[in-house]
């Protein structure tokens, strides 16, 4: 009985801190791309193409960077990987939501130029 009652305190608690570290895996995730794009813009901005289409607000698309082509100013985090970027403990990035490796070359950032901050502007990372 007493044994009974203990699993029924326990279960509860022990799946909240496992739904509470997924999420703070998630976050964890989430900025280390965006953190991992922001220095490869850093490191590579003096060769930064922007197309030349005007775009709503202001906001210009990336074309390429270097010898980097980009699809619609998706950085992939296959490509931020591949130059250093963002690294791991195994040739794995693993979702903690799904407790399965991403696909390096689905999941990607979008990054764009703002032309009235003088900025670049990160989006939320897509993770496939």
């Amino acid at each position: 009985a007493i044994m009974g009652m203990l699993a029924v305190i326990m279960v509860p608690t022990i799946s909240g801190v496992i739904e509470e570290n997924k999420k703070n895996n998630s976050e964890n995730l989430i900025n280390s791309i965006k953190s991992s794009a922001r220095a490869y813009i850093t490191d590579n901005r003096y060769e930064i193409k922007l197309n030349d289409s005007s775009c709503a607000n202001d906001i210009r698309n990336i074309t390429f960077i270097g010898n980097d082509y980009i699809d619609e100013s998706k950085i992939t985090v296959e490509l931020l990987v591949n130059k250093g970027y963002l690294k791991s403990n195994s040739d794995d990035i693993i979702n903690p939501e799904t407790n399965k490796p991403i696909n390096k070359g689905k999941s990607y950032i979008v990054v764009t130029y703002d032309w009235y901050s003088k900025d670049f502007k990160y989006g939320k990372p897509h993770i496939e």
